[in-house]
């Protein structure tokens, strides 16, 4: 399509054709999010007809059985404890080397959790039925693996990380998909980007071209800690130029590897705060849509992106979505669009509007963790947010 038959198509779009447009594109947004908070679905779910387009494809978990099988009790995970300012600071005190500091050498190193062993009663017994299988079988297939590939998979091997292999949706059945993730990290340098373009790293004196249009133009982060004592990621959706993001094929590629390095950031952080508190703890995702614009609407590679790579190779790792500052034709959209999504998923995305953000974020966040621009009292600066500014018309020199 020529650019004059695409700016003509943009211009007859009337308001209310826009909005609900770059609602559904909000949505495919949430889709991988939403997805990674599924539980299994049960086999009448999967036999079910709701369409595969509104969430990224991903099949039923077909878990790993031992060649004798034992009765597995059908129970499930106990409920979160109400955490503490004690244990929150238990929690901030672990999460020091992943959060708070400046990576180091080690720091692109796979990431053991300790204790291997979850406490008593912190899974429940079909859960740990499936991690014991998921181990078993991973024990059996890394002789063929590279010797990069089994320091990842034996970084991961405790309860708590093998459970976020068996209790969410996956794309292939759980020891594969495993198989799969830890040789991806492998190929992209996850340990590498994730010191590279560490939110702290990237503000140093003598920070590279790299991390510097990181720090000025990538839209998501970590906000801080939630009142239970786990991480929170915020997605600033609404300030982030796609469309400059997609100008520059080496910028997009760039972004692509920020998004890796998010992901990773978030996925250390619930790993060690579950290995901190016993208990398997997830994070928020909280995505602010004010000022969101055509720009998503029309450049959703990175989304895309997004939402492939997030679900095949970060299992289980988000708790409940809000979806902030919304203007009513999101909630409208997504209103239409939930019926045909699964009821666990439907009921851990919260549209919230502008006048209803701060008081649902505090029921969650103490104000002191939330970041100023979204009406708390963290100021920017720290954990060195993204600035989220608008990439440059002119070409951006990354060497």
């Amino acid at each position: 399509m020529k650019p004059d038959a695409l700016a003509s198509m943009r211009d007859s779009f009337n308001r209310e054709d826009a909005s609900f447009c770059l609602s559904l594109a909000l949505i495919f947004c949430l889709s991988f999010f939403c997805t990674l908070t599924r539980t299994p679905p049960s086999k009448n779910d999967a036999e079910s007809d709701f369409p595969s387009d509104f969430v990224p494809a991903a099949t039923p978990i077909v878990a790993v059985t031992p060649p004798t099988p034992a009765k597995v009790e059908e129970v499930v995970d106990p409920p979160k404890t109400p955490a503490t300012p004690r244990t929150t600071e238990k929690v901030r005190k672990a999460l020091q080397p992943i959060l708070f500091s400046l990576p180091d050498e080690k720091s692109s190193a796979p990431l053991h959790c300790g204790p291997k062993k979850a406490p008593s009663g912190a899974l429940s017994a079909k859960t740990m039925h499936d991690v014991d299988a998921l181990r078993a079988a991973i024990e059996a297939r890394k002789g063929g693996w590279s010797a990069a590939v089994a320091a990842e998979a034996e970084a991961q091997l405790d309860d708590f990380s093998l459970a976020r292999w068996v209790v969410g949706q996956l794309p292939a059945p759980p020891a594969e998909a495993f198989e799969q993730a830890m040789k991806w990290r492998v190929a992209n340098k996850v340990g590498e980007l994730y010191a590279e373009l560490h939110p702290l790293a990237r503000q140093q004196m003598g920070a590279t071209a790299r991390q510097h249009v990181v720090q000025q133009h990538f839209y998501g982060g970590v906000g801080g800690l939630a009142r239970d004592g786990t991480p929170f990621l915020v997605e600033r959706l609404g300030t982030a130029d796609f469309g400059g993001y997609a100008r520059q094929g080496n910028v997009l590629e760039l972004m692509k590897q920020a998004y890796i390095a998010h992901l990773e950031t978030h996925n250390r952080a619930v790993r060690v705060a579950s290995a901190s508190q016993g208990r398997f703890a997830m994070g928020l995702v909280v995505i602010d849509t004010k000022g969101v614009g055509a720009s998503l609407l029309f450049n959703l590679a990175l989304v895309k992106f997004a939402a492939k790579v997030g679900l095949a190779n970060f299992p289980e790792g988000t708790d409940e979505v809000f979806v902030v500052n919304a203007p009513g034709i999101v909630a409208r959209a997504f209103g239409v669009i939930a019926p045909l999504l699964p009821e666990d998923t439907r009921k851990k995305v919260k549209i919230l509007s502008v006048a209803n953000t701060r008081a649902a974020l505090e029921r969650m966040i103490d104000p002191s963790e939330i970041p100023a621009f979204l009406g708390g009292e963290k100021p920017d600066a720290e954990l060195a947010y993204p600035a989220v500014a608008p990439m440059p018309r002119t070409p951006v020199d990354l060497s």
